[in-house]
């Protein structure tokens, strides 16, 4: 068990309802250094949430999810290294953000090196199957090169994670991402941002560009005003598109807190802003839990949107039943929608 899987391990152990019993954590687990990064990475079925006006409805939605868009689904072949049959040595390679970019596919994803650093890692391909993993010219990782991490003195040191990369008007590449927040083990999240002009050297913002507001947002924190002492809580998983027609940055993502009438899980809310910065958002999520006994009943996370000229917005986000949930394992059952 490594860090960065101890984190999902400690969040889908705390996340349980109330009829639930809630085992006992052992503070080992914290403190076991990162070797590779896991969390909550699974594919079961497809379905879709779709929206014209980009905020999709609370509504409750099938009790199954459905393949409706664009057609059934099909694995082609699983995507390797030209020169092995694993991007990563450490034979995963998590929460992929991939854009097509000239006449090449450009994606960034969530890895670890030899420095134990939890950061975003990047690849190029012709045809989006077969990677050319990007190396350093000198003094290459043994394990995988990072274009982002955290310095140790960062708001956001833990880890960084779950990156979604974009071109700006300006033509520079910006990307948003999770990071975990100090202390070591709290999992406390806020997303941040950093830019790029070639999309490898990125400049890393000092500050989250979205903290954790409302109440399903939220940590536990033993002290109001003071971060390190809160635990299992924030904003995560960022989704950014930029909208040329009404020139905002719109945004999903991930709050993991509590509402008055529910128990501490993963909702979906979205946000928007003239500069990409500085962010307004909905007070509730714009997708919440689904309908009792429902394949999204537990939580909604793990969003993407998708920009589509003739149907506005499709959402695909990752659900569970109550039923999906195990204790104590890394991996959690469940659907993407």
């Amino acid at each position: 068990m490594n860090a960065f899987a101890a984190a999902a391990l400690i969040v889908e152990r705390e996340l349980q309802p109330p009829h639930l019993a809630t085992p006992s954590l052992e503070g080992s687990v914290m403190s076991r250094n990162v070797s590779r990064p896991a969390r909550r990475h699974r594919l079961v079925h497809v379905a879709l949430v779709a929206s014209l006006l980009g905020a999709p409805s609370s509504s409750p939605l099938a009790a199954e999810p459905a393949c409706r868009f664009p057609g059934p689904w099909k694995q082609i072949v699983s995507v390797r290294n030209r020169i092995s049959a694993h991007l990563s040595p450490l034979q995963i390679a998590a929460d992929p953000t991939v854009i097509r970019d000239g006449g090449i596919y450009r994606m960034w994803f969530t890895n670890a090196d030899s420095l134990n650093r939890t950061g975003i890692a990047y690849a190029e391909s012709p045809d989006g199957l077969t990677w050319d993993v990007w190396k350093k010219s000198s003094g290459p990782d043994p394990i995988m090169d990072l274009v982002l991490t955290a310095p140790a003195s960062g708001w956001d040191a833990p880890g960084i994670e779950s990156a979604n990369v974009i071109r700006m008007p300006t033509g520079r590449y910006r990307m948003y991402y999770s990071g975990n927040r100090v202390p070591q083990g709290s999992v406390t999240y806020a997303i941040g941002m950093a830019e790029s002009a070639d999309g490898i050297r990125w400049t890393r913002a000092s500050k989250p560009v979205l903290e954790p507001m409302f109440d399903w947002e939220k940590p536990l924190c033993g002290k109001p005003n003071d971060p390190n002492s809160c635990s299992l809580g924030g904003v995560l998983e960022p989704s950014v598109l930029y909208d040329p027609a009404s020139k905002l940055y719109k945004l999903w993502y991930a709050g993991l807190g509590e509402k008055s009438d529910s128990y501490r899980t993963f909702r979906i809310g979205y946000a928007t802003s003239p500069d990409g910065t500085t962010w307004t958002r909905n007070r509730d999520p714009v997708l919440a839990l689904g309908p009792k006994n429902g394949w999204d009943e537990l939580w909604t996370s793990h969003v993407n949107v998708v920009a589509d000229s003739k149907a506005g917005y499709h959402m695909f986000y990752f659900g569970s039943r109550m039923s999906d949930y195990k204790d104590g394992i890394e991996m959690q059952r469940g659907a993407i929608g």
